[in-house]
Protein backbone atom coordinates (compact mmCIF):
# COMPACT_ATOMS: atom_id res chain seq x y z
CA UNK A 1 0.00 0.00 0.00
CA UNK A 2 1.32 3.46 -0.88
CA UNK A 3 2.17 5.62 2.11
CA UNK A 4 1.23 9.22 2.60
CA UNK A 5 4.85 10.08 1.89
CA UNK A 6 4.63 8.51 -1.58
CA UNK A 7 1.52 10.54 -2.30
CA UNK A 8 3.07 13.78 -0.98
CA UNK A 9 0.42 13.92 1.74
CA UNK A 10 -2.42 14.15 -0.78
CA UNK A 11 -4.40 11.31 0.80
CA UNK A 12 -4.96 13.42 3.93
CA UNK A 13 -6.20 16.30 1.80
CA UNK A 14 -8.93 14.02 0.42
CA UNK A 15 -9.79 12.46 3.78
CA UNK A 16 -13.58 12.81 4.19
CA UNK A 17 -13.23 12.59 7.98
CA UNK A 18 -10.75 15.45 8.37
CA UNK A 19 -11.52 19.12 9.01
CA UNK A 20 -8.36 20.06 7.12
CA UNK A 21 -9.33 18.49 3.81
CA UNK A 22 -10.63 19.42 0.38
CA UNK A 23 -14.04 17.71 0.88
CA UNK A 24 -14.58 19.72 4.07
CA UNK A 25 -13.51 22.93 2.32
CA UNK A 26 -15.87 22.11 -0.58
CA UNK A 27 -18.79 21.55 1.79
CA UNK A 28 -18.07 24.80 3.65
CA UNK A 29 -18.03 26.74 0.37
CA UNK A 30 -21.33 25.21 -0.80
CA UNK A 31 -22.95 26.14 2.53
CA UNK A 32 -21.67 29.69 2.16
CA UNK A 33 -23.15 29.68 -1.34
CA UNK A 34 -26.48 28.68 0.19
CA UNK A 35 -26.09 31.59 2.61
CA UNK A 36 -25.54 33.92 -0.33
CA UNK A 37 -28.70 32.78 -2.18
CA UNK A 38 -30.71 33.03 1.04
CA UNK A 39 -29.42 36.55 1.65
CA UNK A 40 -30.42 37.62 -1.87
CA UNK A 41 -33.89 36.14 -1.44
CA UNK A 42 -34.20 37.87 1.94
CA UNK A 43 -33.29 41.23 0.43
CA UNK A 44 -35.90 40.83 -2.32
CA UNK A 45 -38.55 39.67 0.16
CA UNK A 46 -37.74 42.63 2.38
CA UNK A 47 -38.18 45.06 -0.51
CA UNK A 48 -41.56 43.47 -1.20
CA UNK A 49 -42.60 43.60 2.49
CA UNK A 50 -43.15 39.84 2.35
CA UNK A 51 -44.88 38.34 5.40
CA UNK A 52 -42.23 35.60 5.66
CA UNK A 53 -39.12 37.77 5.38
CA UNK A 54 -38.05 36.95 8.94
CA UNK A 55 -38.14 33.24 8.12
CA UNK A 56 -35.78 33.84 5.20
CA UNK A 57 -33.58 36.01 7.42
CA UNK A 58 -33.29 33.28 10.04
CA UNK A 59 -32.53 30.70 7.34
CA UNK A 60 -29.68 32.92 6.17
CA UNK A 61 -28.24 33.14 9.69
CA UNK A 62 -28.72 29.40 10.24
CA UNK A 63 -26.82 28.43 7.11
CA UNK A 64 -24.02 30.86 7.90
CA UNK A 65 -23.67 29.19 11.32
CA UNK A 66 -23.77 25.74 9.68
CA UNK A 67 -20.96 26.83 7.36
CA UNK A 68 -18.91 27.97 10.37
CA UNK A 69 -19.60 24.66 12.11
CA UNK A 70 -18.53 22.75 8.99
CA UNK A 71 -15.31 24.76 8.80
CA UNK A 72 -14.44 24.25 12.49
CA UNK A 73 -16.06 20.83 13.10
CA UNK A 74 -17.42 22.26 16.34
CA UNK A 75 -20.24 19.68 16.55
CA UNK A 76 -17.74 16.81 16.65
CA UNK A 77 -15.97 18.42 19.61
CA UNK A 78 -19.12 17.92 21.69
CA UNK A 79 -19.30 14.18 20.94
CA UNK A 80 -16.55 12.90 23.25
CA UNK A 81 -17.56 14.70 26.48
CA UNK A 82 -21.22 13.82 25.89
CA UNK A 83 -20.33 10.20 25.12
CA UNK A 84 -18.35 9.92 28.34
CA UNK A 85 -21.10 11.61 30.36
CA UNK A 86 -23.88 9.42 28.93
CA UNK A 87 -21.76 6.28 28.50
CA UNK A 88 -23.10 6.14 24.97
CA UNK A 89 -22.08 3.62 22.33
CA UNK A 90 -23.32 1.90 19.18
CA UNK A 91 -25.85 4.08 17.31
CA UNK A 92 -25.35 6.94 19.77
CA UNK A 93 -21.54 6.73 19.74
CA UNK A 94 -21.48 10.15 18.05
CA UNK A 95 -23.69 11.71 20.70
CA UNK A 96 -24.14 15.05 18.92
CA UNK A 97 -26.82 13.33 16.78
CA UNK A 98 -29.17 13.60 19.79
CA UNK A 99 -29.26 17.39 19.72
CA UNK A 100 -28.95 17.27 15.92
CA UNK A 101 -32.25 15.37 15.70
CA UNK A 102 -33.84 17.68 18.28
CA UNK A 103 -32.81 20.73 16.26
CA UNK A 104 -34.19 19.21 13.03
CA UNK A 105 -37.56 18.49 14.65
CA UNK A 106 -37.80 21.96 16.21
CA UNK A 107 -36.84 23.51 12.88
CA UNK A 108 -39.55 21.65 10.96
CA UNK A 109 -42.14 22.57 13.62
CA UNK A 110 -41.13 26.26 13.57
CA UNK A 111 -41.07 26.39 9.76
CA UNK A 112 -44.22 24.36 9.07
CA UNK A 113 -46.29 27.44 8.22
CA UNK A 114 -43.47 28.84 6.07
CA UNK A 115 -43.11 25.58 4.13
CA UNK A 116 -46.86 25.39 3.52
CA UNK A 117 -46.78 28.88 2.00
CA UNK A 118 -44.06 28.01 -0.53
CA UNK A 119 -44.87 26.97 -4.10
CA UNK A 120 -45.31 23.19 -4.29
CA UNK A 121 -42.21 22.57 -6.41
CA UNK A 122 -39.99 24.69 -4.17
CA UNK A 123 -41.37 23.05 -1.03
CA UNK A 124 -40.81 19.55 -2.40
CA UNK A 125 -37.28 20.40 -3.52
CA UNK A 126 -36.37 21.83 -0.12
CA UNK A 127 -37.85 18.87 1.75
CA UNK A 128 -36.06 16.41 -0.54
CA UNK A 129 -32.74 18.24 -0.13
CA UNK A 130 -33.22 18.35 3.65
CA UNK A 131 -34.07 14.64 3.79
CA UNK A 132 -30.95 13.72 1.80
CA UNK A 133 -28.78 15.90 4.05
CA UNK A 134 -30.26 14.47 7.26
CA UNK A 135 -29.89 10.91 5.98
CA UNK A 136 -26.16 11.58 5.84
CA UNK A 137 -25.65 13.96 8.76
CA UNK A 138 -27.79 12.02 11.25
CA UNK A 139 -28.76 8.64 9.76
CA UNK A 140 -25.37 7.58 8.42
CA UNK A 141 -23.67 9.19 11.41
CA UNK A 142 -25.63 6.81 13.66
CA UNK A 143 -24.73 3.87 11.43
CA UNK A 144 -21.13 5.06 11.59
CA UNK A 145 -21.31 5.01 15.38
CA UNK A 146 -22.47 1.39 15.28
CA UNK A 147 -19.66 0.48 12.87
CA UNK A 148 -17.13 2.32 15.04
CA UNK A 149 -18.29 0.42 18.13
CA UNK A 150 -18.21 -2.99 16.42
CA UNK A 151 -15.20 -2.72 14.10
CA UNK A 152 -13.13 0.08 15.61
CA UNK A 153 -11.52 3.21 14.20
CA UNK A 154 -9.70 2.78 10.91
CA UNK A 155 -11.67 -0.20 9.65
CA UNK A 156 -12.78 -0.42 6.02
CA UNK A 157 -16.44 -0.51 7.08
CA UNK A 158 -16.08 2.76 9.01
CA UNK A 159 -14.22 4.39 6.09
CA UNK A 160 -16.95 3.43 3.61
CA UNK A 161 -19.63 4.68 6.01
CA UNK A 162 -17.89 8.05 6.32
CA UNK A 163 -17.64 8.45 2.54
CA UNK A 164 -21.34 7.62 2.01
CA UNK A 165 -22.31 9.98 4.84
CA UNK A 166 -20.32 12.90 3.43
CA UNK A 167 -21.53 12.32 -0.13
CA UNK A 168 -25.14 12.42 1.09
CA UNK A 169 -24.50 15.64 3.00
CA UNK A 170 -22.84 17.26 -0.02
CA UNK A 171 -25.66 16.12 -2.30
CA UNK A 172 -28.25 17.56 0.07
CA UNK A 173 -26.56 20.97 0.15
CA UNK A 174 -26.15 21.03 -3.64
CA UNK A 175 -29.82 20.18 -4.12
CA UNK A 176 -30.67 22.95 -1.67
CA UNK A 177 -28.57 25.40 -3.70
CA UNK A 178 -30.28 24.26 -6.88
CA UNK A 179 -33.73 24.81 -5.36
CA UNK A 180 -32.81 28.26 -4.01
CA UNK A 181 -31.34 29.47 -7.29
CA UNK A 182 -34.33 28.20 -9.27
CA UNK A 183 -36.69 29.91 -6.85
CA UNK A 184 -34.76 33.17 -7.08
CA UNK A 185 -34.71 33.14 -10.87
CA UNK A 186 -38.31 31.98 -11.33
CA UNK A 187 -40.01 34.16 -8.73
CA UNK A 188 -38.08 37.41 -8.84
CA UNK A 189 -37.61 39.84 -11.75
CA UNK A 190 -34.01 40.23 -12.88
CA UNK A 191 -34.02 43.92 -11.97
CA UNK A 192 -34.90 43.11 -8.39
CA UNK A 193 -32.09 40.56 -8.13
CA UNK A 194 -29.58 43.08 -9.46
CA UNK A 195 -30.88 45.70 -7.03
CA UNK A 196 -30.53 43.25 -4.11
CA UNK A 197 -26.89 42.64 -5.02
Amino acid sequence: MLSHWHLWGLTQKFNFDSADSLPNFFQTVTMLLSTHWLWLITKVKQSNSDAYVNYWRMLTVTFFLLALDEATNFHTMTAKPLREMLQASHFLYFTWVVWGMAFALLFVAAYYKFLRALPTLMRNQLLFAGAIFLCGAVGLEMVGGQLQTVYGTGSSAVAVGIIVEEVLEMSGVWLFNYALLNYLLAQMPTTQIQHAQ
